[in-house]
């Protein structure tokens, strides 16, 4: 599966967990607290809905659950939000089988000062992965790790960083590319 079909999909993912409402502001977090939080919330429980509800859920994390929004929703599909960050799971439920499934992304508004070349590299060390490839300047980055997942099939994590009218969005997400 190619970058733009994943990124799509991510962007779906994305739009499908969205309230009715308009965002509200984020508090900005540093790229200590995105990893902690990813690997709690996406990375240990991903593969079981009901861990990563639990997890986001928990009083440590406090996000709350998203009331669905107008329009088709994906299946198996759940969103929650904080006053920090947003956090999406689907379980792939009813698409395609050439499509990732299950994935989870975290977003969120960054603290001044962050620096994406840490943030990867405490990714790295606190799940365990081989080194990522980094790519992006100006502000824009994204660094991409692929490693074995259950089986055949393969997982894929990105971190990416982009500059907004509101200051630099990061997007943590995993996603289980299907054999």
């Amino acid at each position: 599966m190619n970058g733009h079909k994943i990124a799509a999909l991510g962007a779906a993912l994305s739009i499908a967990l969205s309230s009715a409402h308009a965002q509200p502001s984020r508090e900005p977090v540093s790229g200590a607290w995105l990893v902690a939080t990813f690997k709690s919330a996406c990375f240990e429980p991903f593969g079981d809905r009901e861990k990563v509800r639990a997890a986001a859920e928990s009083s440590a994390l406090g996000f709350t659950a998203i009331a669905p929004g107008p329009g088709p929703a994906l299946p198996g599909s759940q969103g929650w939000e904080s006053p920090r960050a947003r956090l999406g799971y689907s379980t792939g439920e009813g698409m395609p089988r050439d499509l990732p499934a299950p994935q989870c992304s975290l977003t969120a508004l960054a603290a001044p000062g962050y620096d994406h070349a840490a943030t990867a590299t405490a990714l790295t060390a606190a799940l365990g992965l081989p080194p990522g490839k980094s790519r992006g300047r100006n502000g824009r980055f994204t660094t991409e790790w692929n490693y074995p997942g259950i089986g055949r099939d393969k997982r894929r994590l990105f971190l990416s960083a982009e500059p907004g009218p509101a200051g630099t969005q990061l997007r943590v997400s995993l996603l289980n590319l299907r054999k």
